[in-house]
């Protein structure tokens, strides 16, 4: 157990150093103002920056309890898997699994990082909000579509693939199965859920616009 904590814990500090170099260095006040001004005064444009560092300063604080939400909703998910298939494994070696795999989702962030910092230094906010390297949004043009239909193709990329493959493995191993049988459990839980989660957040989205 101590190495599924120590391992939960450099996971929490690399998402949570990683989303701090990204506000800083990436998604900075100038990009914000340089996007605001094409349409508000600039007194009005610092007095939106004031209120977006104002929510950034709570979305701080919250970053790694999101991260720590969304492991404990997989495991959930995965125990759902694990009883349609009658299968009993320890809590530790569903956990082990999970925070495993999350590492691969540190991968894009630090492309992005390298990416506008090295090879595009001259970017808008939009340049940065359509990034998100390997997703299916890459093959369309994404000024032309609604903000659900983005997130969903944003949403599907080699990094999610990547995870229910190493998700699929580790699980098999936990359960002492072979890879076919892990991709069974994740299939009938992990993916429909994925799939429900995104339907649910593009169509809020396609509301909010």
């Amino acid at each position: 157990m101590v190495k599924t904590r120590l391992s939960l814990l450099i996971l929490l500090f690399l998402d949570y150093y990683l989303y701090i170099l990204t506000n800083k260095y990436i998604l900075t006040d100038e990009i914000y103002k340089g996007y605001l001004l094409n349409q508000y005064s600039e007194n009005t444009v610092l007095q939106i920056l004031e209120k977006i560092n104002w929510i950034k300063s709570y979305i701080d604080f919250i970053v790694p309890f999101l991260l720590l939400l969304k492991i404990f909703c997989v495991y959930m998910i995965i125990q759902i898997g694990l009883y349609l298939y009658d299968i009993k494994v320890g809590i530790k070696q569903v956990l082990r699994a999970i925070i495993w795999s999350e590492y691969v989702f540190l991968i894009s962030p630090i492309i992005t990082l390298l990416w506008f910092l090295i090879f595009k230094k001259n970017y808008g906010i939009y340049d940065v909000k359509y990034f998100p390297p390997f997703s299916l949004l890459e093959v369309f043009q994404p000024e032309i579509l609604e903000e659900g239909i983005i997130y969903i193709l944003q949403s599907i990329n080699l990094f999610e693939i990547a995870y229910v493959i190493i998700l699929s493995k580790k699980i098999s191993q936990a359960c002492k199965l072979d890879f076919d049988e892990g991709l069974k459990i994740i299939s009938s839980s992990y993916i429909p859920f994925f799939l429900l989660w995104l339907v649910i957040v593009a169509f809020m989205l396609l509301i909010i616009a």
